[in-house]
């Protein structure tokens, strides 16, 4: 166990902690009555020798110096005895033997591993209370010099001095000896002490402990039938009777909790049961777990669910590619284990519709995808909501139709039946030149029939544009696109271009299933509220104008200007031909198109140059020319020369030749394409169609303007028409 353990760790340092302290203290009074006992035995030695050289060294009986030297080797401590003489001459020297009785005499001139001497340090006779102990060399050595002097009477006679190095080797054994005996009887006593520590604490404290922590791992089991000792009156006495009383509480929140648990589970198994989204969850296994809502085997008309993989029962039957499963299943996979950024990361991944096949059937899904996080925060489940919108979508569409419908059929309104059928004819007419290019020949188209192709679908784009039929205006100019880009191809077969045509056809026979309604409309007066062809009519220049002048203003309108107003000064020659009643309303297209979004300014601009916001077109005769001129800013002549220098053409001299480039097949000043413009292709169709029925049509300058830097040409239009385009009594038909 972890506490008593430490206890025990505690116990035992405290213990060897003390004796540690008590025998250090020990030790060190042994070692200091060690040190004293040697230098009083020292002394005593040197303090002998001294009294017995003195009178042996002043008469130099060498006999008796000798035996007073070997005499003081036999208290044993004494490893080398030098005596010099009054000039510092060696003149006897004795070592240490293994016998303490007999050393081993030396010669002077042997002696060779003395230390430096320092006589001046040594000691008088009888000084034992200044007896210096002087360290040199050798750790286990000690070496005392001695002043020696002979007193006769009261006078004294310097004989020399003596030596003496004492050999500690054996003082040192003796005291490293009793230490290891004080420290030996130390460590018995300190395990004696713990053992008996140990054994008491393992009887009072540790085996109850362990009682503690083996029910507790039964709680930690739920098993909470433990019953704990009790009695013994100390506090781990205590601390079992609360233990006890903890583990009663535990046990009826355990029940409690267990019956809440199974009310909460029947709770949310009923809202599976009944809930009409279908929920289910899956691990890192990719496996639906067995908690899934009921209404999912409905959903996907299957009875057993929990076990298929995710991949299995929704991806492998889905529209998605191979790719795209394989995205979703590695996106899956990663997030698990994983924290809620990863799976933020990854969402983007998950697919929020599938479509899946269901048996002979084929249903779209709305998917969403949550994350389910464990205790550390990260993700090891993963909750899918599925439900089945097959019949939203279903009903969605069948609305956006309806609306489209109802769309059609309010722009249909807008205009007028009437004005509705003769833009039919108008389609119908167009279509029919555009087929007869594409379809009566099996050979690869050129570029001359994609150019005239081109000119009608930019006409045909017109009309529906001045009629506000934005699908049909759409379909065409997305035409216009793909043909510019087949213009590039080597090989050009027409079916492509009849590919492109059909969304022009489609999208008119969505405008005929609108407008049938209304043909069915009948009153008790009328076969048919609304006709359902063109009556024939006379072809009054007037007529077209009126029918062009609501389309005109709505189109500068929509382009951000003022508006535009067609005033017309025909001086009553208003009847024409029919040929040219066609042609030229294809033209006034083209030229009202290019007046409103090149020419006309914005309301701020006019008004600072003092005009009226709205835009003035006059189109008058003047002998056999029928003018069109409107009062905007005119030609940019800037842009003229510029755009004629990026196409590579050489730039005329004279203006009216300058402005006559506009004509050509490509040009135009705009800076962008859209469904108005600047795809180069009105003018050039404009001069096409009226060279067609033996007309021609000419830019005539009125007077060059400035604004700021720019130069502007005010110019006006001239058709020559010949006479016999006028007061014809032709009508126009309409099928």
């Amino acid at each position: 166990m972890q506490i008593a353990r430490k206890v025990l760790i505690l116990l035992g340092a405290s213990v060897f902690g003390t004796l540690l302290v008590t025998t250090t203290l020990e030790l060190r009074s042994l070692s200091q009555q060690f040190r004293r006992e040697n230098t009083e035995l020292h002394t005593t030695i040197l303090a002998n020798l001294m009294q017995n050289l003195n009178g042996a060294l002043f008469n130099f009986d060498e006999s008796r110096l000798i035996n007073q030297i070997s005499a003081a080797f036999e208290f044993g401590s004494i490893k080398k005895i030098v005596v010099f003489d009054e000039q510092g001459k060696a003149l006897v020297a004795f070592q240490a033997s293994d016998d303490p009785q007999n050393p081993q005499q030396m010669s002077p001139e042997s002696i060779h591993d003395l230390p430096a001497l320092d006589f001046s340090k040594a000691l008088m006779p009888y000084q034992k209370a200044a007896l210096r102990m002087i360290r040199k060399s050798s750790e286990s050595s000690n070496t005392l010099i001695a002043t020696l002097w002979y007193l006769e009477g009261t006078e004294k006679t310097f004989v020399g001095h003596a030596l003496l190095i004492f050999d500690e080797s054996k003082a040192d054994a003796a005291l490293q000896k009793e230490i290891g005996n004080k420290l030996a009887s130390a460590l018995a006593l300190a395990i004696v002490i713990f053992g008996l520590s140990f054994l008491l604490i393992r009887s009072l404290v540790i085996a109850k402990l362990l009682v503690l922590k083996s029910s507790a791992l039964q709680i930690k089991k739920r098993n909470y039938s433990v019953t704990l000792p009790s009695g013994t009156g100390d506090e781990i006495a205590e601390l079992a009777d609360a233990f006890q009383e903890m583990i009663q509480e535990l046990k009826a929140y355990q029940d409690k909790l267990e019956e809440r648990v199974k009310d909460k589970t029947r709770d949310i198994r009923s809202i599976l049961d009944t809930t009409p989204v279908g929920l289910f969850s899956f691990g890192k296994d990719l496996l639906i777990q067995s908690d899934y809502a009921r209404h999912l085997e409905s959903i996907l008309e299957v009875r057993i669910i929990a076990g298929h993989s995710v991949d299995e029962l929704l991806l492998k039957t889905s529209d998605l590619s191979h790719d795209d499963r394989e995205r979703v299943l590695a996106a899956l996979i990663y997030s698990m284990g994983q924290d809620d950024i990863v799976f933020e990361a990854n969402a983007p991944n998950l697919p929020k519709e599938l479509e899946v096949r269901v048996g002979t059937k084929r249903k779209s899904l709305d998917l969403d995808w949550s994350p389910m996080f464990n205790d550390k925060g990260l993700i090891d489940k993963i909750l899918v909501s599925v439900r089945d919108i097959t019949e939203h979508l279903r009903l969605k569409k069948d609305a956006d139709l309806s609306r489209q419908n109802l769309q059609r059929l309010g722009e249909i309104l807008t205009i007028g039946p009437d004005a509705y059928l003769r833009f039919k004819v108008d389609y119908e007419d167009i279509l029919q030149s555009i087929h007869k290019i594409t379809l009566e020949s099996t050979l690869d188209i050129t570029n001359d029939e994609i150019e005239s192709v081109y000119v009608l679908l930019h006409t045909l784009k017109g009309y529906a544009r001045f009629s506000q039929f934005h699908s049909i205006a759409e379909a065409c100019h997305q035409a216009e696109t793909a043909l510019q880009s087949y213009k590039m191809n080597e090989k050009k077969l027409r079916q492509e271009i009849r590919i492109e045509i059909l969304a022009i056809e489609e999208s008119m026979a969505l405008y005929e299933t609108s407008f049938a309604p209304l043909q069915s409309l009948r009153n008790p007066q009328q076969k048919a509220f609304y006709p359902t062809e063109v009556k024939n009519t006379e072809n009054h220049l007037s007529s077209l104008l009126r029918d062009m002048d609501d389309f005109a203003d709505q189109l500068a309108k929509d382009l951000g200007k003022g508006g535009y107003i067609i005033r017309r000064e025909l001086q009553g020659r208003d009847l024409v031909s029919g040929e040219f009643y066609k042609t030229f309303s294809r033209c006034l297209v083209h030229l009202l198109r290019n007046a409103i979004d090149h020419g006309l300014e914005t309301i701020e601009e006019r008004r600072a140059k003092g005009k009226e916001p709205k835009g003035v077109l006059r189109i008058y005769w003047k002998d056999d020319t029928l003018c069109l001129k409107d009062d905007g800013r005119g030609i940019d002549l800037e842009r003229i020369r510029e755009k004629a220098t990026q196409m590579g053409r050489s730039i005329p001299q004279d203006q009216s030749s300058l402005v006559a480039l506009v004509f050509e097949d490509g040009f135009s000043t705009a800076a962008s394409t859209n469904q108005i413009s600047g795809r180069g292709v009105g003018m050039g169709a404009v001069r096409k169609f009226l060279e067609e029925i033996d007309c021609k049509i000419s830019i005539v300058p009125d007077r060059i303007a400035r604004e700021g830097e720019k130069e502007y040409m005010e110019f006006h239009f001239e058709i020559k028409v010949p006479r016999h385009h006028e007061n014809s009594q032709d009508l126009m038909h309409a099928v």
